[in-house]
């Protein structure tokens, strides 16, 4: 079975090397800013960014002896519309009604939310909006290395970014089975042995792996035979808002991955039956994002929390409280 979302996540890798990738889009370029910014290990750090140099996505520039800067190449700007389209979709699946720690502006002045959007029609990406055929030469799965051998740093990565939703998002694309099974139920699985035989996965990881999407409320299951029990697995609301984002993979691995254009995944958008063209776009004003046309604005999250309420007792302790404080400041000192 071929899949350019299985061969994307390997060449860009987990959940932290997308942290970085973020944190670089971000601004930061050294070691130490880098760990500020996503509380990562010195050896974890060291391990994702020895990755993403060899594999392209950075840059690394001597700025004295010893040390060296990280700058983004072109093919890791080009991941930035898949980075947008994911944290979007955080905002709105796992925020909890909480406000976000920083708030990214486009150039229109409005808050970023990223959208995916044909080139031809305007009209936004939905699924299961789009047409899938493999190339000729397509990168087979099982060439790939997608073995959970980075599944518990991914864990770690979501459970100390609890905090932002965004991150999370990013945390869930680190095990690369689950973005590959969702690719196969977009494109039309939805039976256990269906989606086995399209990926080649086993039996016992895909269970896993179904049961945890089931869970985090990615597919639904419906029972279709009872002796013995198998279910049909559909996509909830929730998982569905991350076709933009796999769209996006596919289309970033087909510049950057296949290596000839008779091998690229071919991607026809239904509704105006045109070849994909994927443009993503501000939600607001409809401009094609950029990186260089986008500023982070921090938010104070003081401003944002409730006022706390005072039983009535409680609040004529504090006026007395108050009273008492303003009769000592208005008295004059004493002469000693």
């Amino acid at each position: 079975m071929t899949c350019l979302v299985a061969a994307a996540l390997t060449e860009i890798g987990d959940a932290w090397s997308l942290r970085i990738l973020r944190s670089a889009l971000l601004g930061r370029t050294r070691f130490a800013q880098f760990r500020e910014d996503i509380s990562i290990s010195r050896g974890r750090l060291s391990d994702r960014l020895e990755h993403l140099v060899a594999h392209g996505l950075l840059r690394a520039e001597l700025y004295s002896t010893n040390r060296s800067e990280y700058r983004l190449t072109e093919k890791a700007l080009d991941l930035y519309p898949a980075i947008m389209l994911l944290r979007a979709w955080g905002d709105k699946w796992l925020r909890a009604h909480r406000p976000p720690a920083q708030a990214l502006i486009h150039r229109c002045g409005a808050a970023l939310a990223a959208k995916a959007v044909c080139g031809h029609c305007h009209r936004k990406i939905e699924a299961p909006d789009c047409e899938y055929s493999s190339g000729t030469g397509a990168i087979e799965i099982s060439k790939l290395d997608l073995r959970s051998t980075r599944r518990s740093s991914s864990a770690n990565a979501t459970g100390k970014m609890a905090e932002s939703p965004s991150a999370n998002a990013l945390a869930l694309i680190g095990d690369r089975w689950t973005f590959v099974i969702l690719r196969a139920m977009f494109f039309g699985a939805s039976r256990f042995d269906k989606i086995q035989e399209e990926i080649g996965i086993a039996r016992n990881i895909l269970a896993s792996r179904l049961n945890v999407s089931a869970a985090n409320g990615l597919i639904s299951r419906a029972l279709y035979q009872s002796r013995p029990s198998r279910y049909e697995y559909k996509l909830t609301e929730k998982g569905k808002d991350l076709y933009g984002s796999i769209i996006s993979l596919i289309t970033w691995a087909n510049v950057w991955i296949v290596k000839r254009s008779q091998d690229t995944v071919k991607l026809r958008h239904l509704p105006c039956r045109h070849q994909l063209k994927l443009r993503v776009v501000c939600s607001s004003c409809g401009e094609q994002i950029s990186p260089h046309e986008v500023t982070v604005k921090p938010l104070d999250a003081v401003h944002d929390r409730p006022k706390r309420i005072l039983k009535p007792s409680a609040q004529r302790a504090t006026k007395r409280h108050k009273a008492v404080v303003s009769t000592k400041k208005s008295r004059p000192p004493r002469a000693v």
